[in-house]
């Protein structure tokens, strides 16, 4: 029975390493660069294991990506948001120098990574859960932030603030100045809290406004 359940560990020991293989080899080359021969050799592990443990390819990049996913669903749990003190939001240069040290603590690169793995599993129909459920909790998490601090139509509003964090993760993929980006983004995010508090009227009437003013240039 031991040498049984040393046999099982081994064999999930060498799966996992050959999953994790896969998201590395997909990090550096993309999904075309996901072969048998190139995760086994980046998992140290013979060429033949990878047709050992999985059926095919697409069963191995499927696999790959959906431990990748739950994991970082897994990590966001971990999170604690709740009596965050939102005070830093009064100034934009608080602000700003709240959001440099998030960037300094995630490596930008698998930001992107993350970034292109969910676009690439969101291709495939048996991956849609796994990234619903990612969606889902990103949500959830923020939405109840918002609600804690008595915000109406919180789910409106953490859509607009995820919406605006994944285009500041995009633009640090070719962008090197995280003052600069940490700028921007707190300047947008202060932005969507003032017109979500100003609520939609006042939005409409500044709209008008700018819209106004297009049709008087020449």
């Amino acid at each position: 029975m031991a040498r049984a359940r040393l046999s099982q560990e081994r064999s999930r020991q060498r799966r996992e390493q050959l999953l994790d293989a896969a998201v590395r080899v997909y990090a550096f080359g993309g999904i075309r660069a996901v072969t048998h021969r190139a995760v086994a050799s980046e998992a140290q592990l013979p060429t033949a294991a990878t047709t050992y443990y999985f059926a095919s390819i697409t069963e191995l990049v499927r696999e790959a990506f959906r431990r990748h996913i739950t994991g970082w669903t897994a990590s966001l749990e971990n999170v604690d948001l709740h009596d965050l003190d939102l005070s830093f939001l009064a100034d934009v240069d608080d602000t700003t120098r709240a959001i440099i040290p998030t960037f300094a603590e995630h490596d930008r690169t698998m930001w992107g990574l993350d970034l292109a793995l969910f676009l690439q599993a969101s291709r495939d129909q048996e991956l849609r859960p796994e990234i619903s459920e990612a969606v889902r909790l990103i949500n959830q998490r923020l939405t109840g932030l918002l609600t804690e601090h008595g915000l109406e139509q919180p789910d409106e509003l953490a859509a607009a603030l995820i919406s605006q964090m994944v285009g500041t993760a995009i633009r640090l993929q070719s962008h090197d100045d995280d003052v600069v980006e940490a700028h921007n983004l707190a300047t947008s995010l202060r932005y969507l809290l003032a017109a979500h508090l100003a609520g939609p009227e006042s939005v409409d009437e500044a709209c008008r406004r700018i819209s106004g003013r297009s049709a008087e240039s020449p």
